[in-house]
């Protein structure tokens, strides 16, 4: 799949989704916290991706029953991702903070 198109693209949105916890620039997340990070399933597009794109990302950290949801977008390939929206949610499955946008 890591070869594919879509999963080209799932690297890179994990890519840049640790790269703004590296900078201590993820909400939710603090440099250091240790989490796992995992992409919520999206179709897989026969014919290659379409931009502008958007792709759902699920955080867990350590030491925390929630978890968290990033909402990334890149409006073309050569675009940069945007983080458009992070919230945090409970075992129950309901947003239990917005994080971005506040």
């Amino acid at each position: 799949m890591a070869q594919t198109p879509y999963g080209k693209l799932l690297q890179d949105a994990s890519d840049y989704i640790r790269s703004l916890e590296d900078q201590d620039k993820l909400p939710g997340f603090h440099k250091g916290e240790h989490g796992s990070l995992s992409s919520v399933p999206e179709p897989v597009w026969e014919k290659g991706v379409t931009f502008p794109v958007s792709v759902v990302l699920r955080g867990t950290k350590e030491g925390d029953d929630s978890f968290y949801r990033y909402t990334i977008m890149k409006l073309d390939s050569g675009a940069a991702w945007r983080l458009v929206e992070a919230t945090r949610w409970d075992k129950s499955s309901h947003v239990i903070e917005q994080l971005l946008p506040k």
